[in-house]
């Protein structure tokens, strides 16, 4: 078991210095994001070797904190991210296309869409709702 700590170790070491790299050479901020997300997930299973090796529970509340701080900044850095060149099928680029959607008439509305009740109220109105009143005066 002990070759097998060990060849983990190595193996996450060497995934350490690729990330660092990427961190430090990265040609965008957004590789830099990335590489530091994999550099948190690879914090995260060195805990997971050294509970194994130690066979102990100590860092399991860390690795939870861990793991919903890598989730939350991915999610951040996802829904913040530059979506300039999204091509024309996706919802988002749908959404800033031309004027607002309106809602349409539920059926056996006698309103347009649009028209709302207080403009076709009656005179004579008492403050009650508009369709009460105009169902109260017998129309």
């Amino acid at each position: 078991m002990t070759w097998a700590i060990w060849a983990t170790g190595l193996i996450l070491t060497l995934a350490t210095w690729g990330t660092v790299y990427r961190i430090w050479k990265g040609p965008a901020l957004l590789d830099r994001v990335l590489a530091s997300d994999v550099l948190l997930s690879i914090l995260t299973a060195a805990l997971c070797v050294l509970m194994i090796y130690t066979d102990s529970q100590f860092f399991l509340i860390l690795l939870v904190a861990l793991a919903m701080i890598g989730f939350v900044g991915s999610v951040t850095v996802a829904r913040f991210a530059d979506n300039s060149k999204a091509d024309e099928s996706t919802p988002v680029s749908r959404l800033n296309e031309g004027r607002p959607r309106r809602r349409s008439r539920k059926k056996g509305s006698k309103y347009a869409p649009g028209e709302l009740a207080e403009d076709t109220d009656k005179q004579g109105h008492d403050g009650a709702h508009p369709v009460r009143a105009s169902k109260d005066l017998g129309e």
